[in-house]
């Protein structure tokens, strides 16, 4: 029988990989609005630091 312990690790990998991937998915659709690309390229270099 699974552990309660490792069932909630595996639920919670799953969880992250799921929010990743809507993340990801967000941001390429941002990026096809060419205002908020400008926006995010000029914000670039200060998140760097």
């Amino acid at each position: 029988m699974i552990s309660t312990y490792a069932l909630s690790i595996v639920f919670a990998n799953f969880l992250a990989t799921v929010w990743v991937e809507q993340f990801r998915f967000n941001m390429q659709s941002f990026m096809k609005i060419p205002r908020l690309q400008v926006h995010i390229t000029h914000q670039l270099p200060f998140m760097k630091n």
